[in-house]
């Protein structure tokens, strides 16, 4: 799950990103934690990217939290933001923009913990996972981090930013991911999540991580027009979700 920090204040930051770490490892979860220190270089890089969450201060800028969380919503009203500042004063200002939850520094962890155990529960249509059985131990992973799923003899490679190798057959992992549109096998043993792939050139999947992997040449075609209607549904995803706000 990929977390934004945005706040100005150093300390602040270092200490969030270390809370959100060690909990992330105690709870075997993957988050990819990225600090802004600037909420300028924040909307400059959501041009791009996606947050399922998103700290955010208010005292910063310009533009200030408030202002920069409106041009969030603008173009995603799914992010769970949680405002993370100094003073209670800027609550109704914090939830016209559909804030999660808004918390005074210096933050209280248990109070913390809970926060992030709630966002956790709001989240599971939109942020589905599998418990993977990895070295003895169950590993859940969100799907929207899984990049590609590789056969492995009677083991599966399932690849996000880490690489973890798994004792499920590729068939079992198949039949519950492809349930979900994102995911594609393009080759025998071959799973992609297309939100990953960066082209199909009818022989050729490239991935954003520069990966490739070749095409099932039978049906190349069929791959290829998946790809397109994706990102045809993601593209009605994003506008549906702009009117919405």
């Amino acid at each position: 799950m990929k977390i934004a920090i945005v706040d100005d204040d150093a300390q602040d930051t270092k200490r969030l990103a270390a809370f959100l770490a060690e909990w992330s490892e105690e709870h075997h979860l993957d988050f990819s934690v990225t600090v802004f220190h600037k909420s300028s270089d924040f909307l400059k890089a959501f041009e791009t990217a996606r947050y399922s969450l998103v700290f955010m201060d208010i005292y910063m800028g310009p533009p200030s939290g408030i202002e920069t969380a409106m041009k969030l919503r603008e173009k995603d009203s799914h992010a769970l933001l949680i405002f993370l500042t100094s003073s209670p004063e800027h609550m109704s200002d914090a939830f016209r923009c559909h804030a999660f939850d808004y918390l005074v520094k210096p933050f209280d962890l248990e109070q913390m913990k809970k926060t992030i155990l709630d966002a956790l529960a709001f989240l599971p249509e939109k942020e589905q996972y599998l418990n993977l059985s990895v070295r003895k131990q169950n590993v859940p992973i969100f799907y929207s981090d899984i990049r590609y799923v590789l056969a492995s003899s009677n083991y599966c490679m399932v690849y996000t930013k880490e690489e973890y190798r798994c004792r499920t057959s590729f068939s079992q992992l198949q039949k519950l991911l492809e349930n979900d549109s994102r995911f594609l096998v393009v080759n025998r043993g071959v799973l992609v999540n297309l939100d990953y792939v960066q082209s199909m050139d009818g022989l050729t999947c490239l991935m954003k991580d520069k990966r490739t992997f070749p095409l099932n040449t039978r049906k190349h075609g069929q791959l290829e027009q998946a790809l397109i209607e994706h990102r045809f549904r993601r593209r009605k995803e994003e506008l549906r979700r702009r009117t919405c706000i």
